[in-house]
């Protein structure tokens, strides 16, 4: 029955081209190439344009305008199809220039170009130095990763229960508002009590993208909604997808792959698309793709078991579905220029034959939360492609420090002396790395080292050696901070060419002479361990609050004459 309907529309397209969330909580086509878009799109008014784009608060002045729709006329009389028809009129909303202006004063566009070229290049000289020929990815592979990290981190904000608007304090979901006066620009309010002073506070769930990219701060569907825009005033073709099982996130077609990627704002995966069958548990039955342009059912695309998932689907008949799809697609792309239809009709004749292909979920995809493949990684910043063997050379005739803070991301080399030196950036002190990354918690504000999402162990290592000929060390100490959560593990060495020590267990400091007489050492710390989707999270080096300006790392070495 599901390939009958695909092959229908299969079929219905060929001829088309030959004739023309709750409080509670691959093708080798190179003939296809993108046409400019036109046609019927919303606008924002003048005020709007001029509104502040700066503001984070949940405060929302009474007078902002809103995105105006074209007037809506229902096709159908199905009540999912109506719910299908009123959210593909709303996505006309992400083909509005202005408001894609808007969206895209607030992306640090430059800097996240910056980047992902760097990783582009970088990645592009270990694919030279490892001889791949079939290196295709385009800055866009790299730059997509930018802006789905920016966005969770830095850009908008979860929110489960607001603070108490009075007393700044916690907060929990109490019921919907009924209240004219608070029911402005949207019509769900939520109400939120207070732990403390037991006061109510409102929290309004805005649809409109333009309150959104004032307030910036929801659940999955103001961060689907507001992140979808920022992929259109990326320039990308980007699609809103909505999963009936109470889910909402992005898709983003990437030309140097010719197909749709999947990209979870909340999460900060791309991707992954089985993650929410295999992983989260979810049984999904009707997942719906909305664009200026589209409408499409992708829902074979997060599902590994198609036929268990047609009989989860009682809402239509598949045909009526089909049917509703085409005639919806069809009367958007009326205006549309013949060689943007033409583009269209060919993408998603693509699609199709995508879709029918059943796919299973990949190790990664089953663990609930991932990171993606190494290239994934390898974007994000997680893995590097190469190091280059940082080595801190001691002078060997005093005393010598050297200190890394995780919140100032800088070691400094410090001698008897007074004078400091320093190297930026925890990678670039490390001698050797394998899957380690510095995490930012934007909303805890705290920063540490933590071995990448999706390894079963993280490992890095600084080398010190002395220059001085007629010099060996003496006494090493050492200071190494670290958390551990659950089961997590880390694992300190001390290496010389004659030994290797271990630092005891839940040890921070540490004194040895057994290394006397080397002329280098070298420092591991191995993380492992950790239970469930955030296992990588429960062993951390260096853990501190993002303002400080203490030294986690400390590393002292004293010197004695060669005998």
């Amino acid at each position: 029955m599901f390939r009958n309907a695909l092959s229908q529309e299969l079929n219905t397209n060929v001829f088309a081209q030959l004739i023309q969330d709750e409080p509670s909580g691959s093708s080798s086509d190179s003939s296809i190439e993108p046409e400019p878009s036109k046609g019927a799109i919303p606008k924002v008014s003048e005020s709007a344009k001029s509104a502040n784009n700066t503001t984070s608060d949940r405060t929302v002045p009474r007078d902002v305008p809103l995105v105006v729709l074209p007037p809506m006329k229902y096709l159908f009389t199905n009540p999912f199809l109506n719910e299908v028809e009123l959210a593909f009129h709303t996505a006309l909303s992400y083909a509005d220039k202005d408001l894609q202006n808007r969206a895209l004063a607030v992306i640090p566009k430059l800097k996240l170009e910056n980047n992902a070229q760097n990783r582009l290049r970088k990645l592009q000289e270990t694919a030279k130095e490892a001889k791949v020929s079939d290196f295709d990815y385009t800055l866009d592979d790299f730059l997509l990763p930018e802006v789905l990290d920016w966005f969770k981190n830095e850009f908008f904000k979860w929110v489960d229960s607001p603070d108490c608007q009075y007393c700044n304090g916690n907060t929990f979901f109490a019921h919907m508002s009924d209240d004219p006066s608070l029911l402005i620009h949207t019509n769900r309010v939520e109400m939120h009590k207070c732990h403390s002073c037991h006061r109510l506070t409102p929290f309004p769930r805005y649809n409109d993208v333009n309150i959104l990219l004032l307030t910036r701060c929801g659940r999955c569907g103001e961060w689907a909604n507001t992140f979808t825009l920022i992929c259109c005033a990326m320039g990308w073709d980007a699609r809103l997808i909505v999963d009936q099982t109470d889910h909402v996130w992005t898709e983003v077609f990437m030309h140097s792959q010719k197909r749709w990627l999947h990209c979870d704002p909340c999460e900060n995966v791309c991707d992954t698309p089985l993650m929410y069958e295999n992983g989260w548990g979810k049984q999904v039955s009707y997942v719906i793709a909305y664009s200026s342009e589209e409408v499409q059912d992708v829902t074979w695309r997060y599902s590994s078991n198609h036929k268990t998932v047609l009989r989860r689907r009682t809402k239509c008949t598949e045909k009526e579905l089909v049917d509703a799809l085409i005639k919806l697609r069809n009367e958007r792309q009326r205006s549309s220029s013949k060689a943007r239809v033409d583009y269209l009709t060919k993408r998603v004749l693509l699609e199709l034959v995508e879709l029918m292909c059943e796919k299973k979920a990949s190790d990664k995809e089953k663990q609930g939360r991932t990171s993606g493949s190494e290239l994934w990684r390898l974007m994000r910043g997680e893995i590097q492609p190469k190091i280059d063997s940082y080595v801190f050379v001691f002078k060997g005739n005093e005393t010598e420090t050297v200190r890394y803070s995780a919140a100032l991301d800088k070691y400094e080399c410090a001698k008897k002396d007074g004078s400091v030196s320093s190297v930026n950036g925890w990678h670039a002190g490390a001698f050797n790395m394998t899957g380690i990354f510095r995490k930012e918690e934007k909303d805890w504000k705290m920063v540490y080292l933590a071995r990448a999402e999706g390894t079963d162990f993280g490992v890095i290592s600084w080398k010190f050696e002395v220059e001085d000929a007629t010099q060996v060390i003496d006494v090493v100490d050492v200071k190494l901070e670290h958390k551990l959560y659950e089961n997590g593990k880390v694992e300190v060495t001390i290496e010389s060419n004659a030994t290797t020590i271990k630092m005891p267990e839940n040890t921070v400091e540490f004194r040895t002479t057994a290394v006397s007489g080397s002329r280098f050492i070298v420092i591991t710390a191995r993380l492992s361990g950790g239970k469930g989707d955030v296992a990588w999270q429960h062993a951390q080096l260096f853990r501190q609050t993002s303002s400080s300006s203490d030294f986690a790392f400390i590393v002292k070495c004293s010197f004695k004459p060669v005998h």
